[in-house]
């Protein structure tokens, strides 16, 4: 009666005449936890530092492009996933919903607790984590944050 849809799978449902049961924000309000994240190994975090935190700003950059100009990105969307502008239009309320405009490219305390809670549930025991500092550096991204003058207000560990 009811499934998770990516934005632009929704977009279509919305137009065949199905309901939005709860949007991307309800659902991040309701459960905080970050649905994709950056990783890279401590050797390219120690010897590719510069490489890693330009990738960032890139990052950051088309974060606040996608937000701030949405014609454009429904443009480049439809192109780049070869979709109906149209389709790419009414997905991207979606996405720039789930763009948290107080921590481009971050996450919140809450969120990133769960998402170890989560995880830890899952290897039964397996595995054990003491806090978060030792899953998470977001050194490269606060100074990429604060070089492109995007301040972090709300997120996880925002100073």
């Amino acid at each position: 009666d009811a499934i998770m849809m990516n934005p632009d799978v929704a977009a279509k449902a919305s137009a065949q005449g199905m309901h939005v049961v709860a949007s991307t924000q309800e659902v991040g309000r309701q459960v905080p936890s970050p649905q994709g994240g950056w990783a890279v190994t401590d050797s390219a975090l120690q010897g590719r530092r510069d490489i890693v935190k330009r990738w960032m700003r890139a990052t950051i950059t088309s974060l606040r492009f996608i937000r701030d100009h949405q014609p454009e990105t429904a443009a480049i969307a439809a192109k780049a996933f070869q979709m109906e502008v149209d389709v790419a239009r009414g997905a991207l309320p979606a996405v720039v919903e789930a763009i948290d405009p107080n921590d481009l490219g971050g996450f919140s305390d809450a969120g990133i607790k769960l998402e170890i809670a989560n995880d830890l549930d899952a290897v039964k025991g397996q595995a054990s984590v003491t806090g978060v500092d030792q899953l998470t550096d977001l050194g490269l991204l606060r100074q990429a944050q604060k070089e492109l003058g995007v301040p972090c207000k709300s997120g996880y560990n925002c100073t």
